[in-house]
């Protein structure tokens, strides 16, 4: 599995893009390869998570990698798009807007996964949830997308074990 150092680099490389193409007003198609690595990172993650049993903690991490798989995959769309449908350079204000909650949120998962705790995972859930918020005001998350491919018999058994759970 990729390392988190990895995965903060790429993220900082897309980051740093986003102010060259906004500089230019112009978007760079090649950030799509960065979006792929970090779609795929999450992907990795995502599926490892889902596996794990069920705890807040578990779930929150779960939740966080899905969350900002589905925030990556949109703006690959977005950006490789971008010239067919005249969303260029508004795409790359757009993803500079909520880019920078996107580090603090691998930063503070990197962190959690090497020290999970039921403090880190509250706030992570905060994090997430302002994250997809800002990402929903952008159009860079599909609030359709959040539930496809979801399991709901096993969401419902999770949430019950989670309901159960003494730590909560």
């Amino acid at each position: 599995m990729p390392d988190f150092g990895k995965i903060l680099n790429e993220a900082t490389t897309v980051q740093s893009g986003l102010l060259s193409m906004q500089m230019r007003g112009k978007v760079d198609r090649k950030v799509t390869n960065n979006l792929d690595h970090l779609v795929s990172f999450a992907t990795t993650k995502e599926e490892f998570w889902a596996k794990a049993s069920p705890s807040p903690t578990n779930f929150s991490i779960y939740h966080s990698w899905r969350n900002l798989r589905l925030i990556f995959s949109k703006m690959r769309i977005r950006f490789a798009q971008a010239h067919l449908v005249h969303d260029n350079p508004v795409v790359v204000d757009q993803a500079r807007e909520i880019f920078p909650s996107v580090i603090v949120t691998i930063a503070t998962l990197a962190s959690i996964e090497n020290d999970p705790t039921k403090v880190n995972s509250n706030r992570l859930l905060e994090l997430v949830g302002d994250l997809r918020q800002s990402a929903r005001s952008v159009e860079m998350i599909d609030p359709n997308a959040e539930l496809e491919n979801v399991d709901r018999e096993k969401l419902s058994q999770v949430f019950d074990t989670l309901a159960n759970d003494d730590d909560l």
